[in-house]
């Protein structure tokens, strides 16, 4: 599905926090971050 995703114009990054949310539900950024195996900065670094 990922794939599909990235197809679609998604990321990488942001194919895998899709589906942590499809698979999670509604959770606590933390948690989807965690599933998605990606580093969560709070408050979010700005460029």
């Amino acid at each position: 599905m990922i794939k599909q995703l990235q197809q679609l114009g998604f990321s990488d990054k942001e194919a895998v926090v899709y589906m942590a949310f499809l698979e999670l539900g509604s959770s606590a950024v933390q948690e989807i971050a965690k599933k998605a195996e990606i580093k969560y900065v709070f408050p979010p670094e700005f460029v």
